[in-house]
């Protein structure tokens, strides 16, 4: 059994914005920014695109992902559910002989998803007792700032041990009960 799979669910037939799993955001195609993240994470085995469409497909095997099969009409009309498409992938994945032990979907409209956001994910999912941070808000926005702020300070109340290194002084404040300074490898103050 592989660790785990990244599944972009990559519908080509959207009713309401023709095309919006490959159009151009910021200078490449918007599903680029899923496949870059879950590749650029290490997390996954396997980082796949679950679509109907050949464009689609030709797009997210240009960005690294790769398309082992096609999507079937069943799971590409527009009552087909996410929970439905997965479980497509997963049946042809064991089709194969391949089997996961950690699926995570991630849509193709996603441009903010990073692969430093899912490595955070994947850490607290496996509910270690001690979680080690480096830097873990380096390339937030405010929003996912606070929103891991939000997240961490609710492990510590779940009695997590979390050891973060960090250069950023307000996470620091907001985050930590005992602090320790290094400098050069030294401890200062």
């Amino acid at each position: 059994m592989e660790k785990a799979i990244a599944i972009i669910t990559a519908r080509g037939g959207s009713k309401r914005i023709p095309g919006k799993n490959i159009k151009n955001f910021c200078g490449k195609p918007i599903i680029a920014y899923s496949i870059e993240a879950a590749l650029k994470s290490g997390l996954f085995s396997e980082v796949m695109v679950s679509t109907d469409s050949q464009k689609i497909a030709q797009i997210a095997q240009e960005y690294g992902a790769s398309v082992p099969f096609m999507r079937s009409a069943k799971t590409a009309d527009d009552y087909a559910t996410t929970s439905d498409v997965i479980m497509e992938v997963m049946d042809n994945y064991k089709k194969l002989g391949r089997t996961f032990e950690y699926i995570c979907c991630i849509y193709p409209t996603a441009p903010f998803v990073t692969a430093q956001k899912l490595i955070a994910a994947q850490t607290i999912m496996e509910e270690p007792s001690l979680l080690i941070l480096d830097e873990p808000m380096n390339g937030l926005d405010n929003q996912g700032v606070q929103e891991m702020r939000q997240l961490f300070l609710k492990l510590k109340e779940e009695g997590k041990t979390i050891l973060l290194a960090s250069h950023n002084r307000e996470d620091i404040a907001a985050l930590c009960d005992t602090t320790v300074e290094i400098d050069r490898g030294k401890i200062v103050g």
